[in-house]
Protein backbone atom coordinates (compact mmCIF):
# COMPACT_ATOMS: atom_id res chain seq x y z
CA UNK A 1 0.00 0.00 0.00
CA UNK A 2 1.00 3.63 -0.29
CA UNK A 3 3.89 5.07 -2.27
CA UNK A 4 7.56 4.15 -1.87
CA UNK A 5 10.06 6.62 -3.31
CA UNK A 6 13.52 5.09 -3.12
CA UNK A 7 16.42 7.39 -3.98
CA UNK A 8 20.05 6.56 -4.74
CA UNK A 9 22.40 9.33 -5.84
CA UNK A 10 24.92 6.82 -7.29
CA UNK A 11 23.62 5.74 -10.70
CA UNK A 12 25.52 2.46 -10.57
CA UNK A 13 23.84 1.50 -7.31
CA UNK A 14 20.43 2.30 -8.82
CA UNK A 15 20.87 -0.82 -10.94
CA UNK A 16 21.34 -2.96 -7.83
CA UNK A 17 18.36 -1.29 -6.17
CA UNK A 18 16.24 -1.92 -9.27
CA UNK A 19 17.25 -5.58 -9.25
CA UNK A 20 16.04 -5.89 -5.66
CA UNK A 21 12.70 -4.32 -6.62
CA UNK A 22 12.33 -6.85 -9.45
CA UNK A 23 13.24 -9.80 -7.23
CA UNK A 24 10.79 -8.78 -4.49
CA UNK A 25 7.93 -7.97 -6.87
CA UNK A 26 7.43 -4.43 -5.53
CA UNK A 27 4.72 -2.67 -7.53
CA UNK A 28 4.02 0.54 -5.62
CA UNK A 29 7.37 2.25 -5.97
CA UNK A 30 9.64 4.41 -8.08
CA UNK A 31 13.41 4.84 -7.95
CA UNK A 32 14.90 8.31 -8.30
CA UNK A 33 18.51 9.23 -8.97
CA UNK A 34 18.98 12.68 -7.50
CA UNK A 35 20.23 14.64 -4.48
CA UNK A 36 18.57 15.38 -1.14
CA UNK A 37 17.85 19.04 -1.94
CA UNK A 38 15.95 18.07 -5.09
CA UNK A 39 13.87 15.54 -3.16
CA UNK A 40 13.01 18.21 -0.59
CA UNK A 41 11.79 20.50 -3.35
CA UNK A 42 9.74 17.72 -5.00
CA UNK A 43 8.11 16.31 -1.85
CA UNK A 44 7.68 19.03 0.79
CA UNK A 45 5.86 17.77 3.92
CA UNK A 46 4.72 14.67 2.01
CA UNK A 47 6.00 11.39 3.47
CA UNK A 48 4.78 9.44 6.49
CA UNK A 49 8.34 8.17 6.91
CA UNK A 50 11.65 9.31 5.50
CA UNK A 51 14.49 6.84 6.03
CA UNK A 52 17.97 8.34 5.72
CA UNK A 53 20.59 5.63 5.33
CA UNK A 54 23.40 8.16 5.23
CA UNK A 55 26.79 7.72 3.52
CA UNK A 56 29.31 7.26 6.32
CA UNK A 57 32.91 6.33 7.17
CA UNK A 58 31.90 2.66 7.44
CA UNK A 59 33.57 1.80 10.74
CA UNK A 60 30.92 -0.83 11.35
CA UNK A 61 32.18 -2.70 8.26
CA UNK A 62 35.83 -3.00 9.43
CA UNK A 63 35.37 -6.64 10.42
CA UNK A 64 33.67 -7.53 7.15
CA UNK A 65 35.57 -5.62 4.47
CA UNK A 66 39.30 -4.92 4.23
CA UNK A 67 38.71 -1.87 2.03
CA UNK A 68 36.60 -0.27 4.77
CA UNK A 69 39.67 -0.17 7.01
CA UNK A 70 41.99 0.90 4.21
CA UNK A 71 39.77 3.81 3.13
CA UNK A 72 39.17 5.16 6.65
CA UNK A 73 40.62 8.51 7.72
CA UNK A 74 39.83 11.08 10.37
CA UNK A 75 39.28 13.64 7.62
CA UNK A 76 36.67 11.40 6.03
CA UNK A 77 34.79 11.11 9.34
CA UNK A 78 34.43 14.89 9.52
CA UNK A 79 33.53 15.13 5.82
CA UNK A 80 30.84 12.47 6.25
CA UNK A 81 29.42 14.24 9.32
CA UNK A 82 29.11 17.49 7.38
CA UNK A 83 27.37 15.73 4.48
CA UNK A 84 25.06 13.80 6.82
CA UNK A 85 23.84 16.96 8.54
CA UNK A 86 22.99 18.48 5.18
CA UNK A 87 21.14 15.36 3.97
CA UNK A 88 19.24 15.00 7.25
CA UNK A 89 18.11 18.62 7.11
CA UNK A 90 16.75 18.23 3.58
CA UNK A 91 15.11 14.87 4.41
CA UNK A 92 13.29 16.50 7.34
CA UNK A 93 11.58 18.85 4.90
CA UNK A 94 9.89 15.88 3.21
CA UNK A 95 8.25 14.57 6.41
CA UNK A 96 4.59 15.40 6.95
CA UNK A 97 3.26 16.74 10.25
CA UNK A 98 3.15 13.81 12.67
CA UNK A 99 5.40 11.77 10.39
CA UNK A 100 8.69 10.03 11.17
CA UNK A 101 12.34 10.46 10.25
CA UNK A 102 14.70 7.49 10.70
CA UNK A 103 18.43 8.18 10.61
CA UNK A 104 20.90 5.33 10.28
CA UNK A 105 24.59 4.71 9.60
CA UNK A 106 26.97 1.75 9.65
CA UNK A 107 29.65 3.50 11.66
CA UNK A 108 30.58 4.07 15.32
CA UNK A 109 31.92 7.64 15.43
CA UNK A 110 30.16 10.14 17.67
CA UNK A 111 30.57 12.81 15.01
CA UNK A 112 28.44 10.87 12.51
CA UNK A 113 25.89 9.49 14.97
CA UNK A 114 24.88 11.10 18.26
CA UNK A 115 26.54 14.43 17.46
CA UNK A 116 24.81 14.64 14.08
CA UNK A 117 21.41 13.86 15.61
CA UNK A 118 22.01 16.28 18.50
CA UNK A 119 22.84 19.10 16.08
CA UNK A 120 19.77 18.25 14.01
CA UNK A 121 17.41 18.29 17.00
CA UNK A 122 18.82 21.63 18.13
CA UNK A 123 18.22 23.13 14.68
CA UNK A 124 14.81 21.43 14.28
CA UNK A 125 12.89 21.63 17.57
CA UNK A 126 9.76 20.41 15.78
CA UNK A 127 11.30 16.90 15.87
CA UNK A 128 11.69 14.71 18.95
CA UNK A 129 13.32 11.31 19.53
CA UNK A 130 10.92 8.36 19.74
CA UNK A 131 11.02 5.75 22.47
CA UNK A 132 12.56 2.41 21.51
CA UNK A 133 10.73 -0.88 22.01
CA UNK A 134 12.19 -3.47 24.38
CA UNK A 135 12.79 -5.90 21.51
CA UNK A 136 15.20 -3.38 19.95
CA UNK A 137 16.88 -2.57 23.28
CA UNK A 138 17.65 -6.25 23.85
CA UNK A 139 19.91 -6.40 20.78
CA UNK A 140 21.42 -2.91 20.97
CA UNK A 141 23.33 -0.60 23.27
CA UNK A 142 22.34 2.90 24.31
CA UNK A 143 23.69 5.89 22.43
CA UNK A 144 26.70 7.69 23.85
CA UNK A 145 26.47 11.13 25.46
CA UNK A 146 29.27 13.64 24.93
CA UNK A 147 30.45 17.02 26.25
CA UNK A 148 28.10 19.73 25.07
CA UNK A 149 25.27 17.31 24.22
CA UNK A 150 22.05 19.32 24.36
CA UNK A 151 19.79 16.24 24.42
CA UNK A 152 21.44 13.96 26.97
CA UNK A 153 18.17 12.28 27.92
CA UNK A 154 17.47 11.29 24.35
CA UNK A 155 20.71 9.40 23.70
CA UNK A 156 19.33 6.36 25.52
CA UNK A 157 16.73 6.09 22.73
CA UNK A 158 19.45 6.34 20.06
CA UNK A 159 20.64 2.78 19.56
CA UNK A 160 23.96 1.21 18.60
CA UNK A 161 24.29 -2.27 17.11
CA UNK A 162 27.52 -4.09 18.04
CA UNK A 163 28.66 -7.52 16.75
CA UNK A 164 29.08 -8.81 20.32
CA UNK A 165 25.45 -7.93 21.16
CA UNK A 166 23.49 -8.66 17.99
CA UNK A 167 24.03 -10.71 14.85
CA UNK A 168 25.52 -8.58 12.09
CA UNK A 169 27.92 -5.68 11.85
CA UNK A 170 28.00 -2.26 13.50
CA UNK A 171 25.13 0.19 12.97
CA UNK A 172 23.44 3.20 14.51
CA UNK A 173 19.75 4.18 14.37
CA UNK A 174 17.60 6.98 15.70
CA UNK A 175 13.87 7.39 15.06
CA UNK A 176 12.38 10.88 15.34
CA UNK A 177 8.85 12.23 14.96
CA UNK A 178 7.76 15.58 13.62
CA UNK A 179 5.22 17.53 15.66
CA UNK A 180 1.73 18.25 14.40
CA UNK A 181 1.23 21.18 12.03
CA UNK A 182 0.08 22.05 8.52
CA UNK A 183 -0.47 19.06 6.27
CA UNK A 184 0.43 18.77 2.57
CA UNK A 185 -1.27 15.94 0.72
CA UNK A 186 0.29 16.24 -2.75
CA UNK A 187 3.85 16.65 -4.07
CA UNK A 188 4.94 19.96 -5.60
CA UNK A 189 4.87 18.71 -9.21
CA UNK A 190 2.38 17.46 -11.77
CA UNK A 191 2.58 13.86 -12.94
CA UNK A 192 5.18 13.79 -15.73
CA UNK A 193 4.05 10.43 -17.15
CA UNK A 194 4.31 10.03 -20.94
CA UNK A 195 1.21 8.58 -22.62
CA UNK A 196 1.33 5.65 -25.02
CA UNK A 197 0.33 5.84 -28.65
CA UNK A 198 -3.01 4.20 -29.55
CA UNK A 199 -1.15 1.30 -31.16
CA UNK A 200 1.09 0.75 -28.12
CA UNK A 201 -1.83 0.94 -25.70
CA UNK A 202 -3.91 -1.53 -27.74
CA UNK A 203 -1.01 -4.01 -27.86
CA UNK A 204 -0.38 -3.70 -24.11
CA UNK A 205 -4.06 -4.08 -23.27
CA UNK A 206 -4.32 -7.17 -25.48
CA UNK A 207 -1.21 -8.66 -23.85
CA UNK A 208 -2.65 -8.19 -20.36
CA UNK A 209 -5.97 -9.76 -21.39
CA UNK A 210 -4.19 -12.77 -22.84
CA UNK A 211 -1.72 -13.32 -19.97
CA UNK A 212 -3.56 -12.38 -16.78
CA UNK A 213 -6.69 -13.83 -15.22
CA UNK A 214 -9.76 -11.64 -15.69
CA UNK A 215 -10.24 -11.19 -11.95
CA UNK A 216 -6.90 -9.40 -11.64
CA UNK A 217 -8.34 -6.24 -13.24
CA UNK A 218 -4.86 -4.67 -13.29
CA UNK A 219 -5.85 -1.56 -15.23
CA UNK A 220 -8.28 -0.49 -12.50
CA UNK A 221 -5.27 0.16 -10.24
CA UNK A 222 -2.49 0.83 -12.74
CA UNK A 223 -2.10 3.02 -15.79
CA UNK A 224 0.04 2.31 -18.85
CA UNK A 225 2.75 4.91 -19.50
CA UNK A 226 6.07 5.16 -21.34
CA UNK A 227 9.35 5.31 -19.44
CA UNK A 228 12.55 5.39 -21.49
CA UNK A 229 12.18 2.59 -24.07
CA UNK A 230 9.70 0.58 -22.00
CA UNK A 231 5.97 0.44 -21.39
CA UNK A 232 5.31 0.60 -17.67
CA UNK A 233 2.43 -0.29 -15.35
CA UNK A 234 2.36 2.65 -12.92
CA UNK A 235 0.07 2.85 -9.92
CA UNK A 236 -2.54 5.53 -10.58
CA UNK A 237 -1.94 7.17 -7.20
CA UNK A 238 1.85 7.53 -7.66
CA UNK A 239 2.80 10.54 -9.81
CA UNK A 240 6.16 10.55 -11.58
CA UNK A 241 8.60 13.43 -10.94
CA UNK A 242 9.63 15.49 -13.99
CA UNK A 243 13.27 14.36 -13.93
CA UNK A 244 15.83 11.86 -12.58
CA UNK A 245 13.46 8.86 -12.52
CA UNK A 246 15.44 5.63 -12.85
CA UNK A 247 12.57 3.15 -12.48
CA UNK A 248 8.85 3.83 -12.66
CA UNK A 249 6.44 1.21 -11.33
CA UNK A 250 6.49 -2.23 -12.98
CA UNK A 251 8.11 -2.62 -16.40
CA UNK A 252 5.63 -4.42 -18.66
CA UNK A 253 7.97 -4.70 -21.61
CA UNK A 254 8.97 -3.16 -24.92
CA UNK A 255 6.85 -2.57 -28.00
CA UNK A 256 8.36 -4.47 -30.91
CA UNK A 257 6.84 -5.14 -34.35
CA UNK A 258 3.33 -4.43 -33.14
CA UNK A 259 3.49 -6.65 -30.07
CA UNK A 260 4.71 -6.61 -26.48
CA UNK A 261 8.02 -8.26 -25.62
CA UNK A 262 7.52 -8.81 -21.87
CA UNK A 263 10.05 -7.83 -19.22
CA UNK A 264 11.20 -10.01 -16.30
CA UNK A 265 9.81 -7.55 -13.74
CA UNK A 266 6.29 -8.02 -15.04
CA UNK A 267 6.42 -11.76 -14.28
CA UNK A 268 8.23 -11.46 -10.94
CA UNK A 269 5.59 -8.96 -9.80
CA UNK A 270 2.36 -10.28 -11.33
CA UNK A 271 3.28 -13.90 -12.05
CA UNK A 272 0.78 -15.27 -9.54
CA UNK A 273 -2.00 -13.55 -11.51
CA UNK A 274 -1.08 -15.28 -14.78
CA UNK A 275 -3.49 -17.69 -16.46
CA UNK A 276 -0.63 -20.04 -17.32
CA UNK A 277 1.36 -21.00 -14.25
CA UNK A 278 4.06 -23.63 -14.13
CA UNK A 279 3.75 -24.68 -10.48
CA UNK A 280 6.89 -26.24 -8.99
CA UNK A 281 8.34 -27.18 -5.61
CA UNK A 282 11.79 -25.97 -4.58
CA UNK A 283 13.02 -29.53 -4.06
CA UNK A 284 12.03 -30.58 -7.60
CA UNK A 285 14.72 -30.85 -10.27
CA UNK A 286 12.60 -28.74 -12.63
CA UNK A 287 12.91 -25.76 -10.27
CA UNK A 288 16.70 -25.91 -10.56
CA UNK A 289 16.43 -26.44 -14.30
CA UNK A 290 14.34 -23.29 -14.60
CA UNK A 291 16.90 -21.25 -12.67
CA UNK A 292 19.59 -22.57 -15.02
CA UNK A 293 17.61 -21.31 -18.03
CA UNK A 294 16.50 -24.67 -19.42
CA UNK A 295 13.21 -25.39 -21.20
CA UNK A 296 10.62 -27.54 -19.40
CA UNK A 297 7.80 -29.82 -20.46
CA UNK A 298 4.29 -28.81 -19.39
CA UNK A 299 0.61 -29.32 -20.18
CA UNK A 300 -0.31 -25.63 -20.39
CA UNK A 301 -1.96 -23.89 -23.36
CA UNK A 302 0.23 -21.80 -25.67
CA UNK A 303 1.19 -18.29 -24.60
CA UNK A 304 3.08 -16.35 -21.95
CA UNK A 305 2.93 -17.34 -18.30
CA UNK A 306 5.00 -17.55 -15.12
CA UNK A 307 7.10 -20.10 -13.27
CA UNK A 308 5.93 -20.30 -9.65
CA UNK A 309 8.13 -22.08 -7.08
CA UNK A 310 6.63 -22.60 -3.62
CA UNK A 311 4.27 -19.70 -4.23
CA UNK A 312 7.03 -17.33 -5.39
CA UNK A 313 6.94 -15.96 -8.95
CA UNK A 314 10.48 -16.44 -10.26
CA UNK A 315 10.01 -15.26 -13.83
CA UNK A 316 8.39 -15.80 -17.18
CA UNK A 317 7.82 -18.64 -19.61
CA UNK A 318 6.38 -18.90 -23.09
CA UNK A 319 4.52 -22.12 -23.75
CA UNK A 320 4.73 -23.51 -27.29
CA UNK A 321 3.15 -26.92 -27.96
CA UNK A 322 3.78 -28.41 -24.52
CA UNK A 323 7.22 -26.84 -24.03
CA UNK A 324 7.79 -23.97 -21.59
CA UNK A 325 10.48 -21.79 -23.13
CA UNK A 326 12.55 -20.11 -20.45
CA UNK A 327 12.39 -16.33 -20.05
CA UNK A 328 14.46 -16.13 -16.86
CA UNK A 329 17.10 -13.41 -17.54
CA UNK A 330 20.47 -14.76 -18.63
CA UNK A 331 22.29 -12.59 -16.10
CA UNK A 332 20.41 -14.23 -13.22
CA UNK A 333 20.73 -17.85 -14.30
CA UNK A 334 22.60 -20.37 -12.14
CA UNK A 335 25.77 -21.86 -13.56
CA UNK A 336 27.73 -24.91 -12.45
CA UNK A 337 24.90 -26.52 -10.46
CA UNK A 338 23.86 -30.12 -11.04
Amino acid sequence: EGCLVSNEIDLGRCKTLGGNFERLGISNAIITNTDAMSLANLYPSFFDLALVDAPCSGEGMFRKYDHAREEWSEENVFACAKRQREILSYAAQTVRAGGYLLYSTCTFSLEENEMTVDAFLTAHPEFSVCAVEDAVKQVTASGVAFDGCAHNGDVTQMRRFYPHIAKGEGQFICLMQRGEGEQMDVPSFKDASVSLSKTEYAAAEQFLRDVLIEESNILSRYTLVKHKEYIVLKRKDIPLPPHNVYMAGVTLGSFEKGRIEPHHQFFSTFGRLCKRKLMLKAEEKDALRYLKGETLSCDLPNGYGACIVDGCALGGIKVVNGVAKNHYPKGLRLKGYS
